[in-house]
């Protein structure tokens, strides 16, 4: 027999003792010393992404992301009768019907887009946010296919009186947060148990951060919580002159858009439309 055979056969025959020691022990007395917990993988962390206003062109514009990544939003609509409808050869209506049957969700972000918040102290009623706000372009909406099952309220000016009565007519309700600083966001963010009322996290242009994003994401992942996403437009690049401030404030860049979704998808946190959270 040669040197390297016999060295061979002793290091197997050790391997098959070493594997006998184990499995005894396992079988005796002292087995829990040597099971190792299983992983606890989070299944229920979600994230919405959505999107207010009626920018339909720049959503349409942007359907190569969502299809790239197979991410479903949540387009929120307002003004549905004044430009929507009015826009020339229904070209944006068309776009969005479009969008509604890629499977994203069409939401209803009332019919002037008014801040119910200072409508309500000034002394504006229920039934008179109702009637003028929520009414309207909710019917124009259900007689041209859609389908609006939730709501997010404009500049995400909540108005708890008024929220009461909306669940007689959405399935969830979405706020807005100015807590973006990483965990405090999640601090703010228990304050609503009710999951009927969810409250928005901006990735708009001004407020994107993608270090608190990731503390924000990275929370979400431990806690196996729910976020959501909102912003407006969808642009190419930040607007540089004055005259176009709104377009490049209110609005998240394509290439920060798919950085946001990879981020999100890279730590395995499924992406659902508002409507799909549990």
């Amino acid at each position: 027999m040669t040197l390297q055979k016999f060295f061979l056969q002793q290091n197997l025959k050790t391997l098959i003792c070493l594997t006998g020691f184990v499995l005894a022990g396992c079988a005796g007395q002292n087995s829990a010393a040597v099971q190792v917990a299983p992983i606890k993988v989070c299944d229920q962390a979600r994230v919405v992404l959505s999107f207010d206003d009626s920018s339909v062109d720049d959503w349409y514009a942007s359907r190569d992301i969502f299809t790239r990544y197979n991410v479903k939003a949540t387009f929120f609509v307002s003004r549905f009768g004044k430009k929507i409808l009015r826009s020339s050869d229904a070209t944006l209506l068309n776009k969005l019907t479009v969008l509604r049957d890629d499977g994203h969700e069409i939401g209803y972000h009332s019919t002037s887009h008014k801040n119910a918040k200072l409508l309500s102290q000034q002394g504006v009623s229920w039934k008179q946010y109702y009637q003028k706000e929520i009414a309207p372009d909710l019917a124009l909406l259900r007689q041209h296919g859609f389908a609006p099952q939730t709501f997010a309220y404009p500049f995400g000016a909540e108005v708890p009186a008024f929220t009461k009565q909306l669940k007689q007519h959405f399935s969830r309700v979405r706020g807005f947060t100015t807590e973006m600083e990483g965990k405090k966001y999640f601090k703010n963010y228990q304050k609503y148990r009710d999951p009927f009322l969810q409250m928005a996290f901006s990735i708009d242009s001004h407020r994107l951060n993608f270090a608190e994003l990731a503390l924000v994401l990275d929370e979400l992942h431990s806690s196996c919580g729910t976020l959501i996403l909102a912003s407006h437009k969808i642009v190419d690049r930040p607007a540089t002159d004055s005259k176009a401030r709104y377009r490049g404030v209110w609005a998240i860049t394509r290439a920060d858009l798919a950085t946001v979704i990879e981020m999100v998808q890279a730590r395995n946190i499924r992406m659902v439309t508002f409507n799909q959270l549990i």
